[in-house]
């Protein structure tokens, strides 16, 4: 596969575990001594997202939803850009054929 389809699925797998972090941090926001984890993300040697979870007790619900709402557009974006490599790679293979 190409750079531009792996960048594309590394990017939704980013969003997703973001998504499900923000999911984790607003559904335990009223239990008690629970601590909200921040993720860190970073590139890895082999064009992956590696995100890691840093433990901070400020629980911010609008900061949540915020993030929440760029993360499933982020996802989505990378979700067209996966259906367009698709489409392309089906009219090269039916031009070949």
């Amino acid at each position: 596969m190409d750079l531009s389809f792996n960048s594309s699925v590394s990017g939704m797998r980013a969003a997703v575990t973001r998504i499900d972090n923000t999911a984790h941090s607003v559904a335990n926001a009223n239990t008690e001594d629970f601590k909200s984890q921040r993720l860190l993300q970073s590139e890895g040697p082999t064009d992956s997202v590696s995100i890691s979870a840093v433990g901070y007790n400020s629980q911010d619900l609008n900061n949540d939803m915020t993030n929440l709402m760029s993360d499933r557009n982020v996802y989505g974006a990378n979700l067209k850009m996966v259906q367009m490599k698709n489409n392309i790679l089906g009219e090269t293979i039916d031009l070949a054929g």
